[in-house]
């Protein structure tokens, strides 16, 4: 199957606030990032919303093949040689230095790597060289907001605060999109743009989240030639996971094998679907386990989409396929 690429950049208008999925507990605490299964449900949504419910499921169905694909949102900014990408912190099976002291705890302060910064990484953790300063691997494209406000829909008044992430400008998040169909490929642009109106993330009533998008091919300069090489490298001893993944049945054993180190993240919460309300409000949706980008593997594997309705109204689709990135070791 022959793929073509594309990176859809976000240019952010106003802050962003991504949540940290423990519902108004987590108000003061945000991530600058965005996994691709929660993604695609925001596209999704509005897809549906603009094209109907036929091309929606022609939409799934180019996913599910793995003909279409996502990766989660990462960080980018402008610099001085041009446009610097950002993936996450590849989570390798071992760190040879680990008998250093503080070796762990200055991982743990590293969520994203530039790929420029990729190749001293590997060889830091191959103990071929040292960390170096931490500002090396610092991201400097913004800084946290935290807003005060009341809630009154209560017999009193209730204060408390919400975290967000404010961009500077050259700065944002990006995607990485395989495909195979151009028309559909149109369509979910077309989609994503309608999301840069209406916002994307939390509280997008008050005004975040909004953005606008730029496009790249990413076949024929700099690092966006290094991330198409790396997408197209399925022969690397280690494969990184660029996005959420929820193993097939017959996936299970592989995560067991040597060499596999991932994330896991639980899933909960509330469809937004109006089908899916009472008079209590929003309706649950089924939970669900899903391996996180920067997870590696020996080798790339499919995943599936899942169901987290019911059985009632329509279905609740989560998305638990993404891409991989070839790294060598």
């Amino acid at each position: 199957m022959l793929y073509e690429y594309s990176i859809f950049r976000l240019n952010f208008k106003t802050a962003v606030r991504f949540g940290n999925g423990k519902g108004a507990s987590g108000l003061d605490t945000r991530k600058i990032s965005l996994p691709s299964d929660s993604l695609f449900s925001a596209v999704f949504t509005e897809y549906i919303n603009f094209f109907g419910e036929e091309e929606a499921n022609k939409l799934v169905a180019s996913f599910e093949k793995g003909e279409t694909a996502i990766s989660s949102l990462f960080p980018w900014k402008r610099t001085d040689k041009g446009l610097s990408y950002y993936i996450p912190r590849p989570i390798f099976p071992s760190v040879k230095r680990s008998g250093e002291d503080n070796v762990k705890k200055q991982l743990k302060k590293i969520k994203f790597i530039s790929l420029e910064n990729l190749k001293k990484y590997i060889d830091f953790i191959n103990g071929k060289t040292d960390f170096g300063d931490e500002s090396d691997w610092d991201l400097e494209i913004g800084a946290e907001l935290i807003t005060d406000r009341v809630n009154l829909t209560g017999e009193k008044s209730e204060p408390y605060r919400v975290a967000s992430y404010k961009f500077v400008e050259g700065s944002g998040l990006y995607f990485i999109i395989r495909y195979t169909d151009k028309t559909l490929f149109a369509n979910f642009k077309r989609a994503v743009e309608l999301l840069g109106i209406s916002g994307i993330g939390g509280k997008v009533s008050s005004g975040l989240g909004k953005y606008t998008l730029d496009v790249s091919n990413m076949e024929e300069r700099g690092e966006e030639k290094l991330l198409y090489d790396m997408l197209e490298d399925k022969n690397a001893k280690v494969q990184m996971l660029l996005g959420a993944y929820h193993p097939k049945e017959e996936e299970i054993e592989k995560l067991k094998q040597e060499g596999c180190t991932y994330i896991l993240e639980k899933r909960d919460g509330f469809c937004t679907s109006p089908y899916f309300s009472s008079s209590n409000g929003p309706m649950k949706r089924k939970s669900c386990v899903m391996v996180m980008e920067g997870s590696c593997f020996s080798e790339r594997l499919e995943g599936q989409i899942l169901d987290l309705s019911y059985g009632n109204f329509h279905k609740v689709y989560r998305l638990g396929k993404s891409l991989f990135l070839g790294v060598a070791m």
